[in-house]
């Protein structure tokens, strides 16, 4: 085997061994921004299923990318918003603005329950 092969094969087994070390443990306040995030993120992900749902014609449906910043999470609710380009019933492409509210909900898988969808 060559020098550069050598070398080569020392940098991927380094590289395996470092990825492959326990890492420090997160951190109370790391955990709590990682559940906050993947609140937003289940919430945004179901609400524009639920919004795509009641669509004229769903599989025109243009959502924008990114939607965290659109998410508001209190006590009790996590409201969306947000718009989407879609078809309607005469083939026009249209924008409408929606909310989608859930209801907190510890026993459901995601942790949320819908509550409203409104699409103006």
């Amino acid at each position: 085997m060559s020098a550069r092969a050598l070398t080569a094969l020392a940098g991927v087994v380094a590289v395996i061994i470092y990825a492959s070390m326990p890492g420090n443990p997160p951190t109370p306040a790391r955990q709590a921004e990682r559940a906050t995030y993947d609140l937003k993120l289940s919430a945004c992900v179901l609400a524009e299923r639920a919004v795509t749902d009641r669509l004229k014609a769903p599989s025109t449906a243009k959502f924008p990318w990114g939607c965290s910043d659109r998410v508001v999470i209190d006590a009790w609710e996590v409201r969306v918003h947000g718009y989407v380009d879609a078809q309607n019933g005469f083939g026009a492409m249209l924008r409408s603005q929606w909310t989608v509210v859930y209801a907190r909900a510890p026993g459901a898988s995601d942790g949320l329950s819908l509550r409203s969808v409104a699409i103006q």
